[in-house]
């Protein structure tokens, strides 16, 4: 369960930088980068860690990311599924 909430935790702030740049039409650049491979990392030890079935959506949106533009409403769509995801997969954890 731990491994999930670190996962959800870097995945979830990196969805506050993404929205915190696109409100102020700001770049984040590097930031952004490293958090990504973080998020990455930390889902794949999520995966390894507690595997869940759920995991199909952050891990299908990290996936998808790098695919979209940033900005574009595509992008913004798949980072919130990735933020469902997530969420479902902590309150199912909860629920066990």
């Amino acid at each position: 369960m731990t491994s999930i909430l670190i996962a959800a935790g870097v995945y979830t702030s990196m969805v506050v930088l993404g929205l915190v740049a696109l409100r102020t039409r700001r770049r984040f650049g590097w930031w952004h980068h490293a958090g990504y491979a973080a998020s990455c990392v930390t889902a794949l030890a999520a995966v390894w860690l507690a595997p869940h079935l759920l995991m199909v959506l952050p891990i299908g949106a990290l996936v998808m990311l790098p695919f979209t533009r940033g900005g574009h409403r595509s992008h913004v769509m798949a980072g919130g599924g990735g933020l469902i995801g997530w969420g479902a997969i902590v309150v199912a954890r909860i629920m066990q």
